[in-house]
């Protein structure tokens, strides 16, 4: 597939915090991600975070539903499943210029 207009093969991982794993987000502490990452450049990886907005191309701000009433999930919900949307149509489309 040539996503970035040179033929390379790309690979990713999902990562999580080197002090509280699956539980990185309720139990977030920045200078242990900041740890890890320069770890991670120290032995040679490169890594980019990248929002679903920008896998998407579309700058729509997800909003955050913590704390707000039920409806606000549904509207977050909303806003998602666009961008979700968006970004398997992309795909779709890459793979029909591959095919």
């Amino acid at each position: 597939m040539d996503l970035f207009g040179e033929k390379e093969f790309f690979t990713g991982c999902n990562y999580w915090a080197s002090h509280a794993g699956i539980r990185m987000w309720s139990e977030w502490k920045a200078e242990e991600v900041e740890k890890d990452l320069k770890l991670l450049a120290e032995y040679g990886m490169e890594y980019h975070i990248y929002s679903l907005n920008e896998f998407a191309g579309d700058s729509t701000k997800i909003p955050d539903p913590y704390g707000q009433p039920l409806t606000a999930y549904g509207e977050c919900f909303e806003v998602l499943r666009v961008l979700v949307r968006k970004l398997a149509e992309k795909l779709d489309s890459l793979v029909e210029e591959e095919i």
